[in-house]
């Protein structure tokens, strides 16, 4: 029997990566078929006719939906897309943002997440992310500190500029920084195995519940590409809501999916990447500093 205590709505942000989008979708279908879910694919006007392909393909199935976007509108504008649409239209009590390179692996994977926010009344769920090597993706403690904004910033302008600044000089700076404020980096270190509570989750799997829904419209969208989890941990702290980390679920997450379909040269790739880093940080440095609305 179905199960309609709550509705369920996945958003799929899909940039060129056919096959891997159809395989999250598959995922879903098999993990999630006793429940009352949603799919929505939003297609980020992928140039290799990706989204028509995957219109023409799920056209005749009434809980997906896809969206075609008109632009390339990044990372969080890409996403808000299809929240608005889970929200606005879907009612959804949990709202689930998945890269397309991402597959659920969890048979109770609704009933977990049921279970945690009756628990804990989470705002944001994060889960345990299996790379396809085997290891887990590590988790990050907190946002970076405005000391560690400004050295990410030289390092970023640096780079683009090609002023010979060496890595390895980045990474003795950051040695040096580690020292100053007291962090041993095996110290800082989280094991993937234990629960969290308020940390920095990975925004390419990320699960929100009513307590986020009910007060925005989705990520923060003034960066195009990254910084994207940063911004969201220093909302939820201002308005006193919390994040999980939940590893009783797991997902498989293949990792840079669409940069790697891209048809852009390596050093293509590299610039686009460094450019992204250079103008979230510097906007995540604003944000630190308060300057900018969150």
């Amino acid at each position: 029997m179905l199960k309609k205590d709550c509705v369920f709505s996945f958003v799929i942000l899909n940039y060129l990566t056919t096959e891997d989008t159809i395989a999250c979708v598959e995922s879903i279908q098999k993990k999630c078929k006793d429940y009352n879910y949603n799919i929505i694919i939003v297609d980020n006007d992928s140039s290799n006719g990706s989204g028509k392909e995957l219109l023409q393909r799920y056209c005749g199935e009434n809980n997906i939906k896809v969206f075609l976007n008109k632009k390339n509108m990044g990372f969080a504008r890409g996403n808000n897309v299809g929240f608005a649409y889970a929200k606005e239209e879907l009612n959804s009590d949990f709202i689930i943002l998945c890269n397309s390179d991402t597959e659920v692996l969890e048979e109770n994977f609704c009933s977990e997440i049921e279970k945690k926010f009756k628990e804990t009344k989470f705002a944001v769920l994060g889960p345990k992310e299996k790379l396809v090597d085997g290891t887990y993706y590590p988790l990050n403690r907190g946002v970076r500190s405005k000391e560690k904004l400004k050295l990410d910033l030289c390092y970023f302008e640096s780079e683009l500029k090609k002023q010979n600044v060496s890595v390895k000089f980045y990474q003795f700076l950051i040695r040096v920084y580690n020292l100053i404020n007291g962090i041993r980096a095996i110290g800082n270190r989280l094991d993937c195995n234990n629960e969290y509570y308020d940390i920095v989750l990975h925004g390419a799997f990320l699960i929100f519940s009513k307590e986020y829904i009910d007060l925005f419209d989705g990520l923060n969208p003034i960066t195009y590409f990254y910084g994207e989890e940063e911004f969201l941990a220093l909302r939820l702290k201002k308005y006193g809501l919390h994040s999980v980390y939940y590893p009783e679920i797991e997902i498989l997450h293949k990792r840079n999916s669409a940069t790697n379909a891209s048809t852009k040269s390596k050093e293509q790739k590299k610039k686009f990447t460094l450019s992204c880093h250079l103008d979230a940080t510097k906007k995540l440095l604003a944000a630190v500093k308060g300057e900018i609305e969150l």
